[in-house]
Formats: C-alpha cells, structure tokens, sequence
C-alpha cells in the first residue's frame, strides 16, 4: 500500500527537478539579458566627404554602442534623469554684454585651476536648452574646458537670472544677439578658434545663426545634442502634454520674472493663463498682427540650411519623446558633406546616459568630434569631397 502511495511521487521526480532546472535556468537568462546591452553601433547619416572621413577615423565612441543600463534603457527615464540629476561642481564668472539696442546678454565662462587655458587656447559657446542656463550644462561644460577649451555659457536676454533691459524676449530663431556675442567674443579672443555647441531647444537659435549667417559666422564647428530640426511639430503640434506642461511652467516662470520690463508689449494675465505652446508663443513672441504660422516660419531653424557653411554634428536619438525621429531631416545628412548626424536607439532628449555616473556618452562624443574638427582644420583640408 505504501509502495502504491509512494510511486506516483518518484516517479515524476526527474521530470519535476528538469522542470525547476529549466525554469531557474530561464530567469537567469533573462536577468541576465537585462544586464547584457543588445544595443548596435549608432548609426551614421552623412555624405562621403575628406572631413567625414578624418572624423570616422578619428572618433572611437562613435565606433562602439552606446550602452545604457537595462533601467535606464526607457525614454522617459533618460530625459527625466537626465534633466534632474544633479550637475558636477562648475564655477563661472559672469559677464553682461550690452547689445546694440541697449539688450544685455549674460556670459558665464568657465573658470578654475582645474582646467589648462592657454592665450590661444580654443573657445566654445555652449547654448543650453530654452529654459537653461550654465548650470544646466555644467556636466558638458566641464568636459569640454578638461579638454583645454575656454568654456562660456550664453544666456539669452532674460534667461539665467539675467537682467531684462528691454521690452521683447529673444524669440528661439532669432540670431542677432547670438551675431553680437560671437563678434565680440572673436574680438577679446582674436587668436582663438571658436566653435559651439547646443542643448535640444537650444539648437534653433543656434541652427537660425548658422545659416543666416553662413561662412561669416566666425566658427569652425558645431555640435547639437537633440536638436529641435522642426518647431513647429516639436514644440507646438506633437509635444506630449506632460512635456508641454513642463516647457510652459518654466517659460512661465521667466516670464513672471521679468512682467515688469514686458507688460507694455505683452498681456502678461493671458500668456499666464495659457496652457498650449502655440497660444503662450503667440502672446510672447507674435509681434503686432503676426499670425503664429508667421512667427513659425521667421524662427524655423532649418530655413536657411542651404547656407551652412561650417561643420555640423547632430547627436539624435530614435527614442526622443520630444524631438521624434519622424521629424528628423536624414536627407539633409547625407547630401551636405559638412553635416554628420548620429542617431542611437536608446538615449531619450538631452540624456545618454549610460549609468549614474558621469559624463554622458553625448558629451564624451561632442569634445572628441570639436577637436576632431579643429585638428583637421590645423591640416589645411578644404570641408567638401
């Protein structure tokens, strides 16, 4: 009887244990599959050209895949992390320039003993993001003076806890302020090369000076980390409403800040009480009987992209929850032999981040494409194939 009781039991026993085997050995794989990146290298949009090819020869990051940590792998985690993790420790000295309408811009440069400047060292204009300021970009800033260039932040008018002495805010494509800083730059600095880099909406300030501007801009090389290539879509028509709602109360506050210098020309009560990117722009920025399309196409960054003459690195990920990848003009990359976009599956707005740790994969990639470029200027190498 206790034979009877005892054989359905054993008899299933190497079955059971195979089964627990296999399950344990399953979750292994699995835990392990989210440790292990399947990520591919990023991929490359640019046309043949003696400057792409210095670059790619030159450039180890962009010849390995960009690894982020299995938790860090969603968009949402790498543009939120990525804005609110605290900067590393950079000290800056500020300088208020005036402009030729009585506007001042705030320039925060880099300073510390931590960092080897030379008279001639090399200078880079680092934009931060609509609403950001040096703080926001201290992590970039710092590599980028660690790799020996003169580092300074440009805040717009307003922007930065600057001053505002004039009744209008610099609109997002806009570049005559940008114009005044570079030149004066150039003129304190006359030995040193300048380039520049720009932070997601940052970009379309700087993308509008490029190709207003074209071969007098007074730099040799730019470099944008998620770049807004189309505002219309990006900030007024396809942005999620929890990112909208994040843009709007900061511009808000900025707003709120200067209400005195602006009520004269803006209905401080209705901006306020805006809740859409496209109703906020039209109160701000419109001016007179401007229609908002209007205002999109004077400010789209890309207008003049025919004109730009120096080089140009986008930074770009398929995953930005802001910027879309729809939105991205692959086209342009590969028929502009000054222009290179690299474009990774993972990376969120503004993020690449790999781990916790600092600096963000963008940022390591940026200061190596800026010398990149400068060492083959210093070779006396014409940009076009």
């Amino acid at each position: 009887m206790d034979n009877m009781v005892l054989l359905p039991i054993m008899v299933p026993l190497p079955v059971a244990l195979t089964l627990v085997c296999t399950s344990i050995l399953a979750v292994m794989l699995y835990v392990r599959s989210l440790f292990t990146s399947r990520d591919t290298l990023p991929k490359l949009f640019y046309k043949e050209s003696t400057l792409n090819t210095h670059l790619l020869n030159k450039s180890s990051i962009m010849r390995r895949p960009f690894r982020p940590s299995f938790w860090m792998k969603n968009r949402h985690v790498q543009t939120i992390l990525g804005s609110i993790r605290p900067q590393c420790i950079v000290h800056y000295e500020r300088e208020y320039l005036q402009l030729s309408d009585k506007g001042v811009v705030a320039l925060d440069w880099v300073i510390g003993t931590n960092y080897v400047i030379r008279r001639n060292s090399p200078i880079c204009i680092v934009f931060p993001s609509l609403t950001g300021d040096a703080y926001s970009v201290s992590d970039l800033c710092g590599s980028i003076a660690r790799k020996g260039f003169r580092t300074v932040v440009f805040n717009s008018r307003g922007h930065g806890n600057s001053f505002l002495t004039t009744k209008k805010l610099q609109s997002f494509g806009d570049p005559l302020d940008v114009r005044q800083s570079v030149l004066y730059i150039h003129q304190k600095h006359p030995r040193s090369q300048i380039v520049a880099v720009a932070m997601g909406s940052g970009s379309t300030v700087l993308f509008s000076y490029l190709g207003e501007y074209g071969s007098s801009t007074r730099l040799k090389a730019t470099a944008f980390i998620s770049p807004v290539y189309d505002v219309s879509q990006t900030l007024i028509h396809r942005m999620s409403k929890f990112y909208e709602f994040v843009l709007l109360s900061k511009l808000k506050l900025i707003l709120l800040t200067h209400a005195h210098a602006l009520s004269e020309v803006v209905d401080i009560a209705k901006a306020m009480l805006s809740w859409s990117m496209s109703t906020f722009q039209k109160h701000v920025y419109c001016h007179g009987n401007e229609s908002l399309e209007q205002f999109l196409e004077r400010n789209d960054p890309m207008r003049d992209v025919d004109d730009i003459s120096v080089p140009v690195l986008c930074v770009s990920s398929t995953d930005d929850p802001i910027c879309r990848h729809t939105d991205t003009p692959f086209d342009i990359f590969q028929f502009y032999p000054n222009m290179l976009l690299v474009a990774t599956a993972h990376g969120g707005h503004c993020g690449f981040l790999e781990s916790v740790q600092r600096p963000a994969w963008s940022d390591k990639l940026v200061v190596d494409y800026l010398s990149s470029v400068l060492e083959f200027s210093s070779k006396g190498y014409e940009h076009s194939g």
